[in-house]
């Protein structure tokens, strides 16, 4: 009886930190959100255009700060192909409290930036921000179909 309900109790765990797992699908004007703390990944994938960027960093935010991560390595990938001026500052700001996770010196965070090859606009963009957040941070270039490819996975999860 013992060994069943510490079964339950371990299945119950799993649970609890599965549903503390965030995803918000992709829309024309906001991107997919993805923090998931039991592997270790956030990403951004998509345009964040919206009228009222804040709505989605203000979920984002809380979802982060109340997370049990599971993992010693957090990466986070962005692949935005537009984002509007006001959603800029509000994603550097998710970007510094994500690397503030490493802050406690039992995580390593980890930024990756795919962008299009080409898209010089977003290259720069990824070189402003690798400058203003102090963490390993990978600037990466995708050809037009490796970036497509990855767009498409994320429209999927939809």
């Amino acid at each position: 009886l013992r060994s069943i309900n510490k079964e339950r109790t371990r299945n119950e765990e799993m649970m609890e930190k599965q549903n503390q797992n965030f995803l918000v699908a992709m829309q024309n004007n906001s991107p997919m959100v993805l923090i998931d703390s039991m592997n270790g990944r956030i990403e951004l994938v998509g345009r964040w255009i919206s009228n009222n960027p804040e709505e989605l960093y203000n979920q984002m935010i809380a979802k982060l700060e109340s997370m049990d991560w599971t993992t010693e390595t957090i990466t986070v990938t962005v692949q935005l192909e537009y984002f509007a001026t006001k959603a800029s500052r509000l994603l550097l700001d998710f970007l510094r409290r994500a690397a503030d996770l490493q802050l406690s010196g039992t995580r390593n965070v980890t930024i990756k930036w795919y962008y299009e090859e080409g898209d010089d606009t977003l290259f720069e963009e990824a070189q402003d921000f690798y400058e203003l957040v102090e963490v390993e941070f990978e600037i990466i270039s995708l050809s037009t179909a490796d970036y497509d490819n990855q767009m498409g996975k994320a429209s999927a999860l939809n």
